[in-house]
């Protein structure tokens, strides 16, 4: 069995499934395929009919309920799927909210959030952290002109 979590979004945290021994692999469909088009009509957008032709095969995937396409996608590969409620304000209550809703993915996966796996998840937080400095650090020293 593949450890491979398929991921369609950067609000969903890499860093869950690193702790847990699962690769998150992020989706960037290149082209639609045909696959997609059989399942969502035409009037959806191409990005949901790529990533469904890209998931297609029994893949275990987590998608962030980011837009209508997202949500029909889930429609379809609900059995082997999670849609992650991210939340758009970011009070309180939202982040109690988007804690539940990152346990009920943990459940999905059938990851035992005990101590032991949340020493690991602080481990891979920091690490990821440390990555992500790295990478603002390399952004600001780039010139406005190599961007170009």
């Amino acid at each position: 069995m593949s450890k491979n979590i398929y991921i369609n979004c950067s609000y969903i945290p890499p860093e869950l499934f690193v702790a847990a021994g699962f690769n998150p692999v992020r989706l960037w469909p290149e082209k639609i395929g045909h696959r997609g088009q059989k399942y969502i009509p035409v009037d959806i957008c191409p990005y949901t009919r790529a990533i469904l032709s890209q998931l297609y095969g029994n893949k275990k995937a987590v998608l962030a309920n980011s837009c209508d396409g997202m949500r029909r996608l889930y429609d379809i590969i609900t059995d082997n799927s999670f849609l992650l409620e991210v939340p758009r304000k970011s009070g309180t209550n939202e982040v109690n909210y988007f804690y539940q809703q990152l346990l009920g993915l943990l459940d999905f996966l059938d990851i035992n959030y005990d101590n032991k796996y949340r020493q690991r998840l602080k481990k891979v937080i920091r690490d990821y952290n440390i990555q992500r400095n790295l990478l603002q650090k390399i952004q600001k020293q780039k010139s406005p002109s190599s961007l170009i």
